[in-house]
């Protein structure tokens, strides 16, 4: 993929960390706290209308079999409903 993007001029999104999916949190409120640890701030902001907030991660099987985005304001969202 590197070599790839490398080739075409593109960007890769930055690679923030790996985490075995045993310690990925199951409930809604632990999985906000987990974002908010590792990500309390974007890495890579297009332009100030986000005031520096991430999104997100995207999750991801090693082999890309399994690909999940966790987004910040869909737990936000949950939690308030609760």
């Amino acid at each position: 993929m590197q070599a790839v993007a490398a080739k075409t001029g593109l960007e890769l999104t930055p690679r923030l960390f790996t985490v075995d999916a045993a310690e990925l949190p199951a409930g809604v409120a632990q999985m906000s706290r987990f974002l908010a640890d590792r990500l309390p701030n974007t890495l890579v902001a297009l332009d100030d209308t986000g005031h520096g907030r991430a999104e997100g991660v995207v999750l991801r099987t090693e082999d890309r079999s399994v690909i999940a985005k966790a987004r910040f304001q869909d737990y936000a969202r949950t939690l308030k409903r609760r």
